[in-house]
Formats: structure tokens, sequence, C-alpha cells
């Protein structure tokens, strides 16, 4: 299993909750953060900014795909469009049914 973690606009969450749903993506989370980053040659003034985080977990062989279409729904190609990290999970439990890694899911 592999974690899908987003930090994107907070305006580019409800096109991406629409398409992550239309791919039958619809075990998610979501929470609003903040972002700080330095623009190359820009001084380090405080630049905080709004952010949403988006977690899905997925199969290892939907990972890059599912990467690839974060990045194409919510990319304008402008900075702080956000960053995409992929990981590795070692070890799930679903609380409610007490089932392990990809029986979680279930």
């Amino acid at each position: 299993m592999k974690l899908v973690s987003a930090i994107i606009q907070p305006y580019m969450f409800d096109k991406l909750s629409r398409v992550l749903r239309k791919q039958k993506l619809t075990r998610f989370t979501m929470c609003a953060v903040k972002s700080y980053g330095v623009p190359d040659g820009e001084s380090s003034i405080d630049l905080m900014s709004d952010k949403v985080r988006i977690d899905l977990f997925v199969h290892d062989d939907q990972a890059i795909e599912v990467s690839e279409l974060i990045a194409k729904t919510v990319g304008t190609h402008q900075e702080g469009d956000g960053l995409i990290f992929v990981s590795d999970l070692t070890h799930v439990i679903n609380i409610d049914t007490g089932k392990y890694d990809s029986q979680a899911f279930s």
C-alpha cells in the first residue's frame, strides 16, 4: 500500500474531489494546512499561505497513476500549485472492523 499526499491550492479541492470520486477513489481525507515557502530569488519574508492536504491510500500499482491524475487536475503551471508525496505504508488497521493492511479498505 502507498500513501499519496497532495498539498494543493484550496480552490482546487472541489475539482479534485469530483475527479477522484469519478475514478472510484472515494476514500481520502483532507485538512486545511498552512504552507511556508520562499520562492527562488526572494528575501525570506513570511510567506505563509493557505493550502489543503489530501491523503489517499492506494495499492502500490496505483500510486503513479493517482499522482499524475492529481497533478493534471490541479496543476496550473503557476508557482504555488503544490506538491505530491508518495510514501510506503507499512501497516494499516481499520479501527471499526479490526482488519489489517489491504483488507482494512474492504
